[in-house]
């Protein structure tokens, strides 16, 4: 399968796309952070995957799905589980 063109917005090289994903690495590095503060695995790859998470939840909100935040929810608390570590009994 090619690539397939997903951006939506100006992009890396306009000053309004800079801005943008300055602010959305901004709050990655505060889901990082606070994935870190709550003991999960992999706080840098938690972050990222509910980053993206919920970009594409707000994309499918966006495209009329009335069940996107409930969809988003199921997913997220499998994310959490992934990241959670291992019980100690």
């Amino acid at each position: 399968m090619g690539d397939m063109p997903v951006r939506r917005g100006p992009g890396p090289r306009h000053p309004l796309g800079r801005a943008s994903a300055a602010y959305l690495a901004g709050n990655r590095a505060r889901l990082e952070e606070m994935a870190r503060d709550a003991g999960l695995r992999d706080p840098a790859g938690f972050a990222w995957s509910f980053h993206i998470l919920v970009q594409g939840s707000i994309i499918a909100d966006c495209e009329g799905d009335p069940d996107a935040v409930a969809h988003a929810r199921v997913a997220a608390a499998l994310l959490l589980d992934h990241h959670r570590p291992p019980a100690h009994p």
